[in-house]
């Protein structure tokens, strides 16, 4: 298996590159390209697009956490690749505290809907590609989410 993967946004960048507090991947394999997360803004698209790669070529955009850092360049992106598959795990569009700090994106699944966004929620572990998977979080209990329980 062919692999590559080029960070697109992280808290840190090397000189002519944005960095913001968020984390975004594009992923080359075996010929097919993928996002991975979004970062916070539009600064994974644009040191994509310092780096010459063209996110409109990418098979989908997948999500690890609902969290503003991850998911909410997903507009952005959108806005560059077009209509794309955007893979998600359950509660991803759930508003998020840290304390009382709203950590989820401001833009919600309509938003990202109307951008093209053809969302598909992952129930269980999922083979993506040839030899690939998306696996779903580990149960944990956090106090993310006042007054709930998730288990």
């Amino acid at each position: 298996m062919d692999m590559r993967i080029t960070v697109l946004c992280n808290d840190k960048a090397i000189e002519g590159f944005e960095c913001e507090h968020g984390v975004s991947f594009f992923v080359e394999m075996n010929g097919k390209n993928y996002l991975f997360d979004t970062g916070s803004t539009d600064v994974a698209v644009k040191n994509a697009r310092k780096l010459g790669l063209n996110l409109s070529r990418i098979e989908l955009i997948v999500i690890s956490h609902g969290h503003y850092d991850h998911l909410g360049g997903l507009g952005s992106a959108l806005r560059e690749t077009g209509a794309k598959k955007v893979l998600v795990g359950e509660g991803s569009f759930e508003r998020k505290f840290s304390e009382t700090t709203l950590t989820s994106p401001e833009d919600g699944r309509t938003e990202y809907e109307r951008l093209g966004a053809i969302i598909e929620t992952v129930w269980t572990s999922k083979e993506i590609a040839d030899g690939v998977y998306v696996m779903t979080a580990a149960p944990l209990v956090t106090k993310e989410r006042p007054g709930e329980k998730h288990v």
